[in-house]
């Protein structure tokens, strides 16, 4: 039972059969491997025979343990040679392969063929990629489930919760595929839990062989706590060491980063609306699912401005606009959303509850001095548009992004 993730195809379509390696990037189990599903799917209607197909999973027994990347190749040569026509390559998760990058490299010299990977360590992925195929290659950031998609597959289950009921579930879960095969909420919390974890110790702790994994823990715990804030190593520092712990400012610095290669986090510079340049001092991370928030540290509810913040941050991401947060002397608008010369202002908050909430939102906006659009997002059902800022309902807006999210 899939979603069709439109969205992404729509992107891969045009890349189809250009001498380019497709790389679809992103965290464990969000839906990267369905993807190529989906994509065999498309070329199946195009004619492409099954015999044209190779596809291979890597952190699987799919794949021969035996197997190294000089046998793999020589095998798909194999095949090549008694196929006599194109062949249409599926790695997935190949950072687990010792020796993909020149796997990866042989096949698209040498053969002919259209190649498709998925990994999820982009900072791997992207060294050996740029080493080796400059030019040849086109990233895909592929995310969690949109709202819109948790929609869709409450739709093909045939499930009777309206949209708003709708909406809480995904306030909570977030939109981790698997996670709307699961009915009951506790199990889906120690689904994320478990798979947190499993990112923690392979994506994380066995990769960059980090040996304090209750500090690595913590801190990311501290980091869910505070999504949408100010990033301070040094504050992060304080926190850990308010609870007895000893370690230094680079260590920190090391495993936040470390975090932001496993996908757990996404990090958004600041930019001053004044001189419209991007500021170094300090950047905001946002969780690459919300759900692992409520998982690990729970109050997605109590918290559900920081929490509506990361969900509209992630609707920005998958529909490829480049996200900053907006400086403004003393005021902040949440963000600045740009794709191919547009340009959009938005603030989110929980609910416009009364006047000084609603002039503290709108104030910001009212200081930008241009004429880009401007929107206030909120789970307010009445419309409060008002002096050129457009104000929706968040649900609406995340229901049918393109609809409400006009630059033009």
């Amino acid at each position: 039972m899939y979603v069709n993730r439109e969205l992404y195809l729509r992107k891969i379509e045009p890349l189809i059969d250009k001498d380019i390696a497709k790389v679809l990037t992103g965290i464990r189990r969000c839906g990267k491997s369905v993807l190529l599903s989906l994509i065999r799917e498309r070329l199946r209607s195009r004619g492409i025979k099954d015999e044209q197909f190779a596809s291979l999973s890597f952190d699987t027994f799919e794949t021969d343990e035996a197997w190294d990347a000089a046998e793999i190749y020589r095998r798909i040569k194999a095949q090549a040679k008694t196929t006599q026509a194109r062949l249409y390559l599926f790695f997935d998760e190949i950072q687990e392969l010792t020796g993909w990058e020149k796997l990866v490299n042989s096949c698209l010299t040498e053969l002919d063929c259209d190649l498709y990977l998925t990994g999820s360590n982009s900072k791997m992925l992207s060294k050996e990629l740029a080493s080796l195929l400059t030019g040849r290659y086109v990233t895909l950031d592929v995310y969690p489930f949109s709202f819109a998609e948790a929609l869709e597959m409450r739709r093909i289950q045939g499930s009777e919760l309206d949209r708003r009921e709708a909406f809480n579930e995904y306030l909570l879960s977030g939109g981790m595929p698997f996670i709307y095969q699961i009915d009951d909420a506790h199990t889906r919390r120690q689904y994320l839990r478990d798979l947190a974890e499993a990112i923690i110790s392979k994506d994380i702790t066995e990769r960059y062989e980090v040996r304090d994994t209750d500090l690595l823990r913590r801190l990311i715990v501290y980091l869910m706590s505070n999504v949408g804030n100010l990033f301070s190593a040094n504050r992060a520092l304080g926190h850990i060491r308010s609870h007895g712990r000893t370690t230094s400012w680079e260590t920190i610095a090391n495993y936040v980063e470390y975090t932001k290669t496993a996908y757990l986090f996404l990090p958004v510079a600041q930019t001053d609306l004044t001189g419209k340049e991007i500021l170094s001092a300090q950047e905001k991370l946002y969780a690459t699912d919300h759900g692992f928030r409520e998982a690990l540290y729970g109050k997605n509810l109590e918290n559900a401005s920081q929490v509506l913040e990361n969900i509209v941050f992630l609707e920005l991401k998958r529909h490829d606009y480049e996200v900053t947060v907006g400086r403004l002397d003393k005021l902040e608008v949440d963000f600045v959303a740009r794709k191919d010369g547009r340009l959009g202002y938005l603030q989110v908050c929980y609910l416009l509850a009364d006047d000084e909430i609603v002039k503290r939102e709108f104030q910001s906006l009212l200081r930008i001095q241009d004429n880009y659009p401007k929107f206030v997002l909120s789970l307010d059902p009445l419309d409060r548009s008002s002096d050129g800022i457009r104000h929706i309902n968040l649900i609406d807006f995340l229901a049918d992004f393109d609809a409400y999210f006009d630059l033009s």
